[in-house]
């Protein structure tokens, strides 16, 4: 997610090149709401304090970086 987080800031005309239906698609979806709500479900070790500590900015991040770029998606 930060990868998509920093690429969306910096690359808008990029955005193009991936495909719209991924950006709706219900696995992509699935996978951020459980990142977000379920960390540890999504293999994330909370356990290590420096996912604990950033993983949520970085999720955060990642939303609002995606309501930027597609406004109409969420």
């Amino acid at each position: 997610f930060n990868f998509l987080a920093t690429w969306m800031e910096t690359s808008h005309g990029s955005m193009a090149s991936v495909a719209n239906p991924f950006w709706r698609s219900r696995p992509f979806w699935r996978c951020t709401v459980v990142c977000v709500l379920s960390p540890s479900d999504a293999g994330f070790d909370l356990t290590d304090l420096e996912v604990a500590n950033q993983l949520p900015n970085e999720m955060l991040r990642f939303l609002k970086c995606v309501s930027k770029t597609f406004p109409k998606l969420l």
